[in-house]
């Protein structure tokens, strides 16, 4: 009986800690000092990052009052390989609609591998450069792929970590175009 109150009393004790931690995430503070998270409902945070053209593409300047999908990558990885050509189909197919970005979390990578993944997919859409993955952080970005979709008002209505199929890509889409939450 003892033990059982024990591992009750331990058990309420690891989720009370779990949902503390949950409430203390780190927030940042965006444009008009609104919260910002990478999470599906919140604003999401600002980012300036280089192309590998050379040219600085920013979130908020460049992008905000559109839906942007945006996939963090890097060429060495399985799934972002596997899910490459169904998202460069369905960068094709939504072209006018949604803005595609790819975000490659260079210090998982190289450059001239990023540019020759970019290549062999004939990615149309930007790439980025996350050098010191400082975007990977803020959007919380351990695992690649990551796709995160923000609708045209900044907020994030959809967010996957792992591979995607082509139709989980339209659905994704759909969601921006709607700004569902």
């Amino acid at each position: 009986m003892i033990l059982r109150r024990m591992i009750i009393l331990i058990n309420i004790i690891v989720i009370s800690t779990f949902v503390w931690m949950g409430q203390k995430q780190h927030i940042l503070v965006g444009e008009g000092d609104s919260p910002t998270l990478p999470l599906v409902g919140y604003q999401a945070p600002d980012f300036s990052l280089e192309t590998f053209d050379g040219e600085v593409l920013s979130f908020y300047d460049d992008l905000l009052g559109e839906p942007v999908f945006i996939n963090f990558w890097a060429s060495w990885c399985p799934p972002c390989r596997a899910e490459m050509p169904a998202m460069v189909d369905v960068a094709h197919l939504y072209e006018n609609e949604i803005n595609f970005i790819g975000i490659n979390v260079a210090t998982q990578d190289g450059k001239n591998q990023a540019v020759q993944f970019i290549e062999e997919y004939q990615v149309p859409y930007p790439n980025l450069i996350d050098e010191n993955a400082t975007v990977s952080r803020n959007y919380q970005v351990p695992p690649i792929p990551t796709t995160i979709v923000i609708d045209q008002e900044g907020t994030v209505v959809f967010r996957k970590v792992g591979g995607m199929t082509k139709s989980e890509m339209i659905a994704a889409v759909k969601e921006g175009l709607e700004g569902k939450e």
